[in-house]
């Protein structure tokens, strides 16, 4: 089950220090004023809040699915860089390229174990991922144009690069959850009289939540 505590600690380890590089930079220990207790516990809570629930789609996808464990972990390890982008994007609404290379370099990973390892087909593999990066751009950059500032091109390369891991197959189910959560979560906040029409809200946390509903239903 804790298969993937090294890439927690990575991550956590990412968010404390990106949370508080001017502190790390300045000359002798950060000040009380910096923040950075409160940056860190932040970064813990919202680890604590997503990891559970990365584990728990790991196991579900081990024991429930017919795509095998090496599948398994690509979900996982997908969940588990999901993690910073949703919260970056929750705190700071961005999400830096930085991630967005990250999850470049974890499609040239698993492309390499499909095609080295597992003996896939290689232009099958780039057919879905050309396919999933069509879709999950192409839907976004539609958004993009059409809300003119409602969404940002932080958002298209973040659905892109699902789509390049997961397939077009896989990438629609994440892009409609996360269109019903967000139409879910911002009628219930305008309801609530805590949202107007106006306000904006950062996709990277729906795109996680999304990803996992995906893995229990069946990615």
């Amino acid at each position: 089950m804790w298969v993937s505590a090294p890439l927690v600690l990575i991550a956590a380890a990412a968010i404390v220090f990106y949370n508080n590089r001017e502190a790390f930079r300045a000359d002798g220990p950060p000040g009380p004023k910096c923040g950075a207790v409160v940056r860190r516990k932040n970064a813990v809570v919202a680890l604590l809040c997503a990891v559970p629930l990365a584990e728990a789609a790991f196991l579900v996808s081990c024991l429930y699915y017919q795509h095998g464990v090496p599948y398994a972990v690509k979900l996982l390890c997908v969940c588990e860089w999901l993690i910073p982008v949703a919260y970056m994007d929750y705190k700071k609404r961005i999400i830096p390229n930085a991630l967005i290379a990250a999850g470049l370099g974890l499609f040239a990973v698993f492309l390499a174990l499909d095609v080295l390892v597992w003996r896939y087909d290689a232009l099958d593999v780039l057919k879905a991922a050309g396919g999933g990066l069509l879709l999950g751009a192409g839907v976004f950059v539609l958004c993009l144009l059409v809300t003119k500032g409602g969404m940002g091109m932080g958002d298209v390369k973040l659905f892109g690069v699902l789509g390049l891991l997961l397939g077009w197959d896989g990438v629609f189910y994440v892009i409609l959850h996360s269109v019903v959560l967000v139409a879910g979560y911002g009628l219930v906040m305008m309801a609530r009289k805590k949202l107007d029409r106006k306000a904006t809200l950062p996709i990277g946390p729906f795109a996680l939540l999304s990803m996992l509903v995906s893995v229990f239903l069946g990615l």
